[in-house]
Parts: structure tokens; C-alpha cells; sequence
């Protein structure tokens, strides 16, 4: 497991890291839009001073677009930062399809056997277009089929993951799929933030009916533009930091090895679900 081990948590850290960066890239707005309304301020203590050189006092131009930039920094900051926790939502889960795209890839490429299985094998395509294929390549391709053959597009949730993962048996039988239980907590968060993905990326953010029945916690209005706290961001964060972890555990015991059940806080527990039986 040394080597295919090394690939997968690769994998695993990469997609770790891109939401560490979409964090840090929140946080980075946030203090850059308190900074912008402190400018101001700034600047007029620097035109108040007698004492200041010309060259440190600002300009009617520069103070008028500090201005205009502290304007919009005050107004986001009392919205609660909409359009950027937003797009760090959309940036997250799109980091997650490729995770799980990627670790299927990967999986298929560690364990050769896997592509003895029954849903790899239904895959329809000329031998002559597959050899013109590159090794991940045919994989990729392979994985790409097998989510058009299932329509794990139409599956809300975590189901849009767990039916592809669930097509990918590492020794080639069902025994050895790599779906498997997702704790409650994680399963609900991000379930809340496909909806809320698919209402930022389709409707501009607004909440309609469907949604606002879809997410009863989460207290939305129809109608009116959804708004995500960075305590939400932070949340969805964690969750699908948990939910990595959980498809890397399957892994680990189908092969004999002990899964990591320390979960961060907040999921403290969220780790210890069932895992498959060893297989290999």
C-alpha cells in the first residue's frame, strides 16, 4: 500500500490545501475591506496634519477613490461579505468534484484489479479511440463514463459522490466498493451546500421555494439573496475535509490498515462510522 498509499494522500492533501487557500483568501478580503474604511480615516488625519509633506498628503483623486472603495468595503461588511463567501462556497465544492473524480482515477490506477468490475466493464468504447488514450487518460475517461451511464448528475448530496464510489470495486468485486456510511452531520452540510452551490450558480443567489423547503435550517426566505456567514464557510470547510477523510479511510481498511477517526472540531466523532471489512 506504500506507493498507492502515497498517490491517494497526495490527493488528499492537495484538496486540503485548496481549502485552506480559499480560506485564507476570505480572510484576506475580509481584513483588506476593514483596511479600505480605516483608510479613509487615514487620510484625513494625513490632510489634517500641519506638519505632513506634501508628497505624504493624498490627492482629491486619491481620497475620492478611497472613498468610493470604503463605501463598498462598509456595505459588504454590513451584508456579511455575500458575494465573496459565495464564490468560496462554489470554489470549495467545486474542489471536492475533482477530489473524488481524481481519487477514483487514482484508485484505478493503484489497483489494477479494479477495472475487473462490472460497471467498468459495461463502458462502451472503440479500441482504436481507447489506444489513442494516454494511461490516465483511459481512466479518466472510464470515470467520466461511469458517471454519465449512472446520471450521478441528477443525485443531490453526498449520493452524487457515493454512486460513483460505489462503482469503483478496488479488487474487482462488490465487496470492495469504495462507497460506503457518511456521518449525519456531514451528509446534511453538504447536502445544504450543493443547494445553496446550485442557487448561487443558476438563480444569482436567490433563494426560491424548492430551496428554502430543501434547507429548513438554514431559516431562508424566498426571494430574497442568500447570505453565508463565514462560520458557515468555515463549517462547510470542515465538512468536507471530514468527508475526504472518510473516503480515504474505506481505502485504508479494505487494505488492513487502521483509519484516521479523529475528527475536527466541531465533528468530533463524525470519523468512527462503519468501514468496510479488509479485502486484500
Amino acid at each position: 500500500m506504500e506507493i498507492e498509499g502515497a498517490k491517494l494522500l497526495q490527493l488528499l492533501d492537495r484538496f486540503a490545501g485548496h481549502l485552506s487557500d480559499s480560506l485564507s483568501v476570505v480572510s484576506l478580503v475580509h481584513w483588506g475591506a476593514y483596511f479600505s474604511i480605516e483608510h479613509v480615516e487615514l487620510m484625513e488625519m494625513a490632510l489634517q496634519d500641519d506638519f505632513a509633506s506634501a508628497e505624504v498628503k493624498p490627492t482629491s483623486e486619491q481620497k475620492s477613490e478611497a472613498e468610493k472603495r470604503a463605501r463598498f468595503a462598509k456595505s459588504e461588511k454590513e451584508r456579511g461579505f455575500p458575494l465573496l463567501h459565495g464564490q468560496a462556497l462554489m470554489g470549495m465544492w467545486g474542489a471536492l468534484e475533482a477530489f473524488i473524480e481524481d481519487f477514483c482515477v487514482a484508485c484505478m490506477e493503484s489497483f489494477p484489479d479494479s477495472l475487473r468490475s462490472a460497471n467498468v466493464k459495461k463502458i462502451k468504447i472503440t479500441l482504436s479511440d481507447f489506444m489513442k488514450l494516454s494511461e490516465s487518460d483511459r481512466l479518466r475517461y472510464l470515470v467520466t463514463e461511469i458517471q454519465r451511464e449512472r446520471k450521478v448528475g441528477l443525485r443531490s448530496g453526498v449520493a452524487v459522490f457515493e454512486d460513483l464510489l460505489n462503482s469503483i470495486e478496488i479488487n474487482g468485486k462488490p465487496q470492495s466498493r469504495l462507497g460506503g456510511e457518511v456521518d449525519r452531520k456531514v451528509r446534511d452540510i453538504l447536502y445544504e451546500g450543493q443547494q445553496i452551490r446550485n442557487a448561487l450558480a443558476h438563480r444569482g443567489g436567490i433563494a426560491d421555494r424548492r430551496l428554502c423547503d430543501a434547507c429548513p435550517n438554514l431559516q431562508l426566505v424566498p426571494g430574497r439573496q442568500v447570505l453565508l456567514s463565514l462560520d458557515y464557510i468555515e463549517t462547510f470547510d470542515a465538512a468536507a475535509r471530514v468527508y475526504a477523510l472518510t473516503i480515504m479511510n474505506r481505502v485504508l481498511s479494505l487494505v488492513g490498515m487502521p483509519p484516521v477517526v479523529d475528527g475536527p472540531p466541531g465533528f468530533e466523532g463524525a470519523l468512527k462510522v462503519k468501514y468496510p471489512p479488509p479485502v486484500m
